[in-house]
């Protein structure tokens, strides 16, 4: 895509009130647009230079979905740190 291709499509698409950035083998930035369930996602590498762009349409973009295994991971970890804590612990019900 040409630099003022580039420019006319973020122009149109705008900016939403959604951002995330994950750090793993580069940044890969995650911005909302002003449409709703548009999403610009661009992947950098360890040089933070753009290596890949995409526009998703869904919900959220697919890269910050958490695998099953990982969600059930995290809740049994969640329990187990609860289950840690005091019951004297000023944020314990």
């Amino acid at each position: 895509m040409r630099a003022g291709d580039r420019a006319i499509l973020e122009s149109t698409l705008g900016k939403g009130e959604v951002s995330a950035e994950i750090h793993a083998l580069g940044a890969t930035r995650i911005r909302e647009t002003a449409i709703h369930g548009v999403w610009w996602v661009s992947h950098c590498n360890s040089g933070d230079e753009v290596v890949a762009e995409f526009i998703e349409i869904a919900h959220f973009p697919a890269i910050l979905a958490a695998p099953e295994e990982d969600i059930l991971e995290g809740l049994l970890q969640l329990r187990a740190a609860l289950a840690e804590m005091p019951s004297s612990h000023p944020d314990r019900p």
